[in-house]
């Protein structure tokens, strides 16, 4: 690791190979796990080597596949309730650019977003392109759902609320004088609350299929949702232990974190359990403006941004393991 560079270590990722083409493409989730996975080992190193100092039970929780949605989900559904003992609090980090390098960011309450993403398929009557009059023209359905659904946030959510709905995907099609039967949508949503994200999913839906009915579609449109996201809300009691240990310890590095329009499955593990959680932001980057996470260029500074994620773990797991707990 000494001998590659901070770009070169936390851009890492893997190369891909077409099996029919042999050409290789290099791909990355480029969002900073590999910073959480070395600052909690560090961590947990620190604590192991020092265990007459705390008293306590530490457990590091290394959790795989959040860029899916499911590898929370999985660790509940395999037992990790019965394979840990249950905890007085579960604490979490994220490096993030919206934050200044060496500095730890909090927030009680909502932190990250909820999140959704839906596959709509719509369903037409295909036909040559120079007899548009036998068709259902999904494309041109497809555009007017579209259009319809930026109306979604500026005109059924209320002003104070936060809402993000994104159409991240639209294909249909083959050939330029070929009308398509079917066309595909991919949408996300973004919500800082259940209500917000229920009438976001209930707007969708029935754009979608009213513009259907419209059009006059020969089968009702099919809507997949998948992705799912909970929204994370921390813990106002753990949240404020969390920021004073932060205070005491790093001073003028301890700032507010605004609200997180990304998404996270951390909270389904402490909301299984049962427990309260805090979840923080870890700045990663010295140069601003920073690329945002899952940007081609979101490669944290290796330092001080390691150090500091592995201190900021410790000194929030001290609040509880202290001497002020014996």
């Amino acid at each position: 690791m000494a001998e590659q560079s901070d770009k070169e270590y936390s851009a890492a990722g893997v190369t891909v190979i077409d099996e029919r083409t042999g050409e290789e493409t290099p791909v990355a989730h480029s969002c900073g796990h590999d910073v959480h996975i070395v600052a909690l080992l560090g961590a947990l190193e620190a604590l192991a080597s020092c265990r007459d100092a705390w008293q306590g039970t530490v457990v590091g929780v290394f959790q795989p596949a959040e860029e899916i949605a499911a590898g929370a989900r999985d660790m509940v559904e395999h037992g990790i309730a019965e394979a840990i003992p249950t905890p007085e609090v579960y604490l979490g980090q994220h490096v993030l650019g919206t934050i200044p390098v060496g500095h730890v960011g909090t927030r009680p309450g909502p932190a990250l977003s909820q999140a959704c993403s839906m596959r709509i398929t719509l369903h037409g009557r295909g036909s040559h392109g120079a007899m548009p009059d036998l068709s259902v023209d999904p494309i041109v359905l497809g555009a007017a759902i579209i259009t319809r659904l930026q109306s979604v946030v500026a005109r059924e959510i209320a002003p104070h609320e936060t809402a993000v709905l994104t159409v991240g995907s639209f294909h249909a099609g083959t050939k330029s004088n070929i009308i398509p039967e079917t066309a595909e949508l991919q949408l996300n949503t973004r919500a800082y609350s259940a209500e917000v994200a229920d009438a976001l999913t209930s707007a969708i839906e029935r754009i979608v299929r009213a513009e259907c009915a419209a059009a006059r579609c020969p089968r009702e449109p099919e809507i997949d949702i998948f992705d799912e996201y909970p929204l994370t809300t921390n813990d106002e009691e753990a949240t404020a232990r969390v920021r004073a240990a932060f205070e005491e310890h790093f001073g003028s590095d301890t700032v507010t974190m605004d609200p997180v329009p990304a998404s996270e499955d951390f909270s389904v593990v402490p909301d299984a359990l049962g427990v309260p959680y805090t979840y923080w932001g870890l700045g990663g980057f010295a140069e601003q403006p920073a690329p945002g996470n899952h940007s081609p260029q979101f490669a944290p500074d290796l330092q001080p941004t390691l150090d500091r994620g592995a201190a900021a773990l410790l000194v929030a797991a001290n609040a509880w393991l202290g001497e002020e707990q014996r």
